[in-house]
């Protein structure tokens, strides 16, 4: 009866176990893919802001800073990431053309974790 009751003990604190890293994993992933999805909002509003400052002016600006300058903005919420790490923006051709994207949970551009939005325009932003 001893060894059975023993049994039940390792089994039950086994299957505690593989309950609690299963917890672990969901939830660590789960906070990955928050962190991502919200990244790809401020990526959004960032490339919104930048598609009507092309129609207002004709062009992108030099850097993303330029909308601090305004009171209505969140310079924190359009120029970082989830991850406090700052958008990877460039604009190149005369403003013509921009590049804009998240440097991910790395830190560092141009690696497979890189989070990219799409370019907006004054036909797609109205």
């Amino acid at each position: 009866m001893e060894e059975f009751i023993r049994f039940r003990k390792r089994v039950s604190y086994v299957s505690m176990s593989v309950f609690a890293l299963i917890t672990i994993l969901f939830f660590s992933s789960y906070t990955a893919m928050k962190k991502e999805r919200r990244t790809n909002g401020r990526l959004f509003s960032s490339a919104l802001l930048l598609a009507y400052e092309k129609n207002d002016t004709g062009e992108y600006p030099f850097d993303l800073n330029c909308f601090s300058t305004h009171n209505r903005f969140d310079k924190e919420y359009i120029t970082t990431d989830s991850w406090g790490n700052t958008f990877f923006y460039e604009s190149f051709d005369n403003g013509k053309d921009y590049t804009l994207f998240s440097v991910g949970k790395d830190g560092i551009p141009f690696t497979e974790d890189d989070i990219h939005t799409e370019k907006l325009n004054r036909s797609n932003c109205y």
